[in-house]
């Protein structure tokens, strides 16, 4: 029997965390095949690599190990003595006494320690599980919050590029207005570059000598009103604006691009990883759908969520010990046989010269110290009542926890719906300034203002996206259940 345990031990402790990692796949609920940059494999990577989980996974296998310990009997007793100077009996010389004694606990007692080892093994696993789905769910908002941060510098290098756009069109209004005619782009760089303002005539803009001789005898004929008119001078103003814009959307670019690499480190910590490795995302995130056991959501977190059923298996396990050591107050019994080497005595008649003795042996435990074992019944009892308080307080808390992502769930559904509408009209809108822009050179404010809004808009309906996976995970996280 012991043979076969420990086979079965071996056996489970090669293949329990690859079986396990199969129970998480399941879990996700992903039924395309396994590829590299998926979700599920990560997941299942997580699942058989992650430190914290193979450390709560050794806690269960520590626990199993418990078992044989209390369920076998205590050890025997085996006593020796040898007469330096025989002792002389009746029967002959003793010289050599042997002893052997097997204790034997209250009937029941046995049992009762092997439930109660039991049942906090399956505590320790029921502790894994937790340990594994929690991991789970870390892997995939922060994969989800990659996607995100991924997404975010994709849209600010798109508006980034529409941005010097517009700084190329500000730049060929300013120049038109600056020369009356239309100048290129470098030309009118090297005018703001030059370090023109209001104050001063269009000279020194880095043109040819005839240019500047030919705006410095025009300046000195009109008053300085500001790059010659005040068209000129709000076109230079846009022309700083756009690249004022440019350089916030380069700085936040840059700050994305630093979160990203950060994320990437946590997310390969996850998977106990080389940190530097990549992880792929896809280009587009779609709405995480709902396992249609979430109806039950509340009766399936009292049934299947592991912290409940942790602190079930320690109620049982305590009720157990509590049967074990009210049995410990009960006499243990032992039975042994005594082996007495008795040599012949010269001159002695008797028949039994020289026999050796057998004499069978009862022995008898007398617990009459009494307060020590009801101590011990009242700890188990208060330990069963601390479990069982700690379940209703997790019940609890897990109640909150699940209205509350509920609650975050319906709010990203909503600001999806609410952000794909104020995309398509801000985009409109943007649409309309352009031409207005570009035919007339006003609103140009507006634009800038705009854009950056639906940039904004853009950032939210990715987060709204996110946060509405992330809240399906953790649904599925609490209720352990499986996905669709």
């Amino acid at each position: 029997m012991k043979t076969l345990f420990r086979v079965i031990m071996q056996r489970t402790k090669k293949s329990f965390l690859l079986l396990f990692g199969l129970l998480i796949m399941i879990h996700v609920g992903t039924k395309a095949q396994t590829t590299n940059d998926s979700l599920k494999s990560y997941i299942h990577q997580a699942a058989i690599n992650n430190p914290l989980v193979q450390s709560t996974y050794n806690d269960y296998l520590a626990a199993l190990q418990k078992l044989p310990q209390v369920g076998s009997l205590p050890d025997p007793q085996l006593t020796m003595g040898y007469f330096l100077s025989p002792m002389e009996l009746i029967g002959g010389n003793q010289v050599a006494d042997i002893k052997f004694m097997q204790m034997f606990p209250w009937f029941g007692q046995l049992k009762a320690a092997k439930d109660e080892a039991s049942k906090m093994a399956l505590a320790k696993y029921e502790q894994f599980r937790q340990t594994g789905f929690e991991t789970a769910y870390q892997v995939k908002t922060a994969w989800y919050d990659l996607y995100r941060i991924d997404k975010e510098i994709t849209l600010v290098e798109n508006n980034l590029q529409f941005t010097h756009s517009l700084e190329q069109l500000a730049l060929t209004n300013f120049g038109v207005a600056s020369t009356g005619k239309e100048v290129s782009s470098n030309s009118a760089i090297q005018q703001i570059a030059s370090g023109s303002s209001g104050s001063q005539s269009g000279g020194g803009m880095g043109s040819s000598g005839n240019n500047s001789s030919s705006q410095s005898s025009q300046s000195m004929n009109k008053p300085a009103t500001g790059m010659g008119s005040s068209s000129n001078s709000g076109d230079l103003a846009n022309v700083l604006k756009v690249k004022m814009a440019i350089r916030d959307l380069e700085n936040q670019l840059a700050f994305l691009q630093d979160q990203k690499a950060t994320q990437i480190i946590r997310f390969n910590s996850l998977l106990n990883r080389n940190a530097a490795l990549p992880v792929m995302v896809p280009d587009t995130l779609d709405r995480a759908l709902l396992p249609l056991k979430l109806t039950l959501g509340i009766d399936s977190i009292h049934k299947n969520n592991p912290m409940i059923r942790m602190f079930d298996a320690e109620q049982a396990a305590y009720a157990a010990r509590k049967r074990m050591v009210t049995k410990m107050g009960y006499p243990m019994f032992g039975i042994g046989v005594d082996y007495s080497v008795i040599d012949k005595r010269a001159g002695n008649t008797s028949m039994m010269n020289g026999k050796d003795m057998i004499m069978p042996m009862l022995t008898l435990t007398l617990p009459i110290y009494r307060n020590k074992y009801k101590s011990m019944i009242k700890e188990a009892e208060l330990n069963r009542l601390s479990a069982s308080q700690a379940k209703q307080n997790a019940i609890n808390d897990l109640q909150v926890q699940y209205s509350a992502t509920l609650t975050s769930l319906n709010d990203a559904e909503r600001r999806i719906i609410l952000y794909k509408g104020q995309i398509d009209l801000a985009q409109r809108t943007v649409s309309l300034l352009i031409t207005g822009f570009s035919t007339a050179g006003s609103q140009y404010d507006e634009l800038l203002r705009m854009e950056q809004q639906l940039l904004d808009y853009r950032f939210q309906l990715v987060q709204a996206i996110v946060d509405q996976n992330s809240a399906v995970a953790m649904l599925v996280n609490l209720t352990a259940i499986n996905e669709p």
